[in-house]
């Protein structure tokens, strides 16, 4: 048998003296109620184990739990050949024999065999904590094996207002200056969100960060995940995706441009390549509502690999921070574009509600902007911009809402 009790007691004294700004983030108590498996997904670096530290601690100061329960396992960290939960538990007993285990395990997917694993856990009735950052690999196994079984919890990148806590941390939202504020906008929508990276004030170290983790990502998380035997495919896909951001995705386009340059692939392997990115949360599909012609959009689940290479404009990733916060609070959002107009998103709940986004609304860009907002009788119109020419007089039918206010709201019921 492997002892595990050292890397136990470690992870229980980590655990107590680990210091992290606090997330937006509250956790259901009464999912401890069920006999369930909580799971929290999305990609790797996104905070999703600072998550888990912060319900723990306060679980613990809340005397919920104690934290001689908490048994952590690091996915990463594992001898995969020789890792096996009953030496974790054994260990686990001749340390405390009279408390009952709380699992905690980050990056579950590296396990063997994880599926008996984990429900050796699941059927002696113990409290569980699992993360995931790979969205196929869960939703195949919750369907077959996991279904009814798990909770998922999904982490996302800091929010604006989860980004300025981080970047501000001693300082309250409302007194920082509007200068202020607007550089640090510039480097959320430049660099993105990631928790490590908001934290970095040196431009150079967040590029080498980012750069890292699009490594990781890319090889790790995709191509030696899914065998993938095309890697310049999938390079020039990933490219191609971010100079058509805000635009319909053409796969006919795509394969053309691969066919000049004297390279094939198949349908069947773009569509595949396609979903592995999105399974990997690099990407994120909008559908047309009315489909006239075209296909879909896709957006990025985070804007920081727009800066890396070329640079992009500031116009593509604000539509696209746009994006990711209306995602927050609807799964319902869709484009709508026809020969003449086109409208950037719209959201379906009770009520059809269109959204414009524009970095700079001028004179000259004004009608193009507001024309689609009018001509179609949506039950709300809403025009989020950046800058704006004050000279312009704005119909009363739209509601016109800077970028600032847009991001701090918790859902759309906020902006009527």
């Amino acid at each position: 048998m492997v002892s595990y009790t050292k890397k136990i007691g470690e992870n229980q004294r980590m655990i107590q003296r680990a210091t992290f700004l606090v997330r937006e983030y509250t956790f259901p108590l009464d999912l401890l109620k069920l006999h369930k498996i909580i799971t929290f997904v999305w990609a790797r670096r996104v905070g999703k184990s600072t998550i888990m530290k912060q319900v723990l601690h306060s679980l613990v100061e809340n005397w919920i739990i104690v934290r001689d329960q908490i048994v952590r396992i690091d996915g990463n960290e594992i001898d995969f050949h020789t890792f096996n939960i009953e030496d974790v538990l054994s260990s686990f007993y001749l340390m405390t024999p009279h408390l009952t285990p709380f699992f905690v395990i980050d990056e579950v997917h590296e396990l063997p065999d994880r599926m008996r694993q984990v429900f050796l856990m699941y059927n002696r009735w113990f409290k569980l904590f699992i993360s995931w950052s790979n969205a196929h690999l869960l939703s195949s196994e919750i369907s077959t094996k996991l279904r009814g079984k798990t909770y998922e919890q999904y982490i996302s990148w800091l929010s604006w207002k989860e980004y300025c806590s981080f970047v501000w941390y001693a300082h309250s939202y409302t007194t920082v200056s509007e200068s202020e504020k607007n550089n640090h906008f510039l480097n959320y929508c430049m660099f993105g969100s990631f928790p490590e990276v908001a934290l970095s004030s040196v431009h150079d170290i967040k590029y080498w960060i980012l750069k890292n983790y699009f490594e990781v990502l890319l090889y790790r998380d995709l191509i030696d995940r899914y065998k993938v035997d095309k890697e310049y495919v999938i390079k020039q896909l990933i490219k191609y995706i971010k100079k058509t951001i805000t635009k319909e995705f053409s796969h006919k386009k795509f394969l053309n441009q691969l066919a000049s340059v004297w390279v094939t692939t198949s349908k069947k392997n773009l569509y595949n390549y396609l979903e592995y990115l999105q399974n990997i949360f690099f990407i994120h599909p909008v559908q047309q509502k009315y489909k006239q012609r075209g296909g879909n959009k896709f957006y990025l689940e985070d804007t920081w690999y727009l800066s890396l290479e070329e640079k992009e404009g500031y116009g593509k990733k604000l539509e696209n921070i746009v994006f990711r916060h209306l995602k927050r609070f609807s799964n319902n959002i869709s484009f709508w574009i026809n020969t003449w107009w086109e409208i950037d998103f719209l959201v379906w709940e009770e009520n059809s509600i269109a959204f414009q986004v524009c970095r700079d609304l001028t004179p000259e860009n004004f009608e193009r902007e507001t024309a689609p907002l009018l001509e179609y009788e949506w039950d709300q119109t809403f025009l989020i911009y950046y800058q704006i020419d004050k000279r312009l007089i704005i119909p009363e039918e739209i509601q016109l809402v800077s970028i600032f206010d847009f991001l701090v709201l918790d859902g759309i019921e906020g902006m009527r």
